[in-house]
């Protein structure tokens, strides 16, 4: 029949070949920083990949005190999230106590995993965020005014602090002389007053002199200056 003809059997072991196509892409996992207000309830943490997979991963995560406290400033938040195959960012909501303390802005981590990639090249580019919650509330410091008899022997003024901080606060105080001068009329002082947690009045002793001469009513000023720390505290009336 005009066939090779070899006087041997030839069969044919392997008729096909397989060829694997090497994927070189690589897909990553972030979370970022997020700043919010005390008041606004809940803050959307957003996880983002910067590349679609052709399947569905899980997402880990969990949330850690930095200088928070869980139940006080927001709730303990702990689970994994789904991205579908195609999306590229989720969200996860995690819940912000609103207190009535002033202090000062808080923060807590949102880090994020990968339990099993599939097979898939995928790597966590960012998997740490810190949220910021930003203090809504205000307190006001102030000083009385106050008229005393010249041989009271001394003025006591009452600093007052208006709503509760969170830790120790301090303010300065000094005098100033005005019609009454330092040191025939009153001794020049100065120093400091601590506001400890819960705490919300202070006084300020400042001697009086009492003098024969006959005049007429005189004044000086204390004022105070310096709050520390600067958190979220005003003066409504400083002198």
């Amino acid at each position: 029949d005009g066939g090779l003809r070899t006087g041997r059997d030839v069969v044919i072991a392997d008729s096909q070949g397989e060829i694997t196509i090497q994927d070189d892409d690589q897909a990553g996992f972030q979370v970022a920083d997020l700043a919010v207000d005390e008041n606004v309830g809940t803050a959307f943490v957003v996880i983002t990949l910067d590349k679609p997979i052709d399947t569905a991963i899980d997402v880990t995560y969990i949330t850690m005190e930095i200088n928070t406290t869980e139940g006080l400033d927001y709730v303990y938040a702990n689970g994994s999230i789904t991205f579908n195959p195609g999306e590229l960012s989720k969200t996860v909501p995690v819940s912000i106590i609103d207190s009535a303390l002033v202090e000062a802005d808080e923060r807590f981590s949102f880090s994020i995993g990968v339990l099993d990639n599939k097979g898939r090249d995928i790597i966590i580019s960012d998997g740490y965020a810190e949220i910021t919650i930003h203090d809504d509330d205000q307190a006001r410091f102030s000083i009385n005014d106050i008229s005393v008899d010249e041989d009271a022997g001394t003025a006591t003024l009452t600093v007052t602090l208006d709503e509760q901080v969170s830790g120790t606060v301090q303010v300065d105080y000094y005098t100033t002389s005005q019609s009454a001068s330092s040191p025939t009329d009153f001794q020049s002082s100065s120093g400091t007053l601590s506001f400890s947690s819960g705490v919300s009045t202070q006084t300020i002793s400042i001697p009086i002199i009492d003098s024969d001469l006959v005049e007429l009513d005189e004044s000086f000023l204390v004022s105070l200056t310096n709050i520390r720390p600067a958190y979220n505290i005003i003066f409504t009336d400083s002198q």
